[in-house]
């Protein structure tokens, strides 16, 4: 993910945090790609507080290299991550900008489907995946909005966690 894709997500990472902070609702923001390897971002964990200023540089930095993602592996791990949480509700929201591009597991777009569908069949995790201008992840998830510019940010965000929190 790049350009004004990554901005997008950049701006609802931050919005996100920024909403559940003030809700206090326990969250972490995570990030990934495969460049040459698997990379995973832990842009903010579950109990550290972080200002929207502090947010914005930490997804901007130059260690962040976005590139080609393996989302099926990482969907998994993040999922697994929330798994390991005692909060009764689990929300993992999955921001994308379009099919997988990279897979250690062969067909990168059969493996995200397969994880998707283990996470919402078998587990007690809300899953949804939002679309950052695309509509792809209606393909894999069960639950997916599109988000087509940053003004729609605060009105689907708000729509995801009324589904899902309420």
């Amino acid at each position: 993910m790049g350009g004004s894709k990554y901005s997008i997500a950049s701006a609802c990472c931050v919005a996100l945090n920024e909403t559940l902070t003030d809700l206090r609702i326990p969250h972490e923001i995570l990030g990934f790609t495969e460049i040459y390897k698997l990379q995973h971002y832990i842009f903010k964990r579950f109990g550290t507080q972080l200002t929207k200023d502090k947010m914005l540089r930490i997804m901007a930095s130059d260690k962040v290299r976005m590139g080609n993602n393996a989302d099926g592996e990482s969907v998994h791990w993040a999922a697994q991550r929330l798994m390991e949480r005692n909060e009764k509700r689990k929300l993992l929201i999955v921001l994308s900008d379009g099919s997988p591009a990279g897979c250690f597991e062969g067909d990168g777009r059969a493996y995200l489907k397969h994880i998707c569908g283990l996470i919402e069949t078998e587990s007690p995790i809300d899953l949804v995946g939002i679309g950052i201008a695309t509509d792809s992840p209606r393909r894999y998830y069960k639950h997916s909005v599109v988000v087509s510019n940053p003004n729609q940010l605060d009105t689907v965000l708000f729509g995801v966690l009324k589904d899902f929190l309420v």
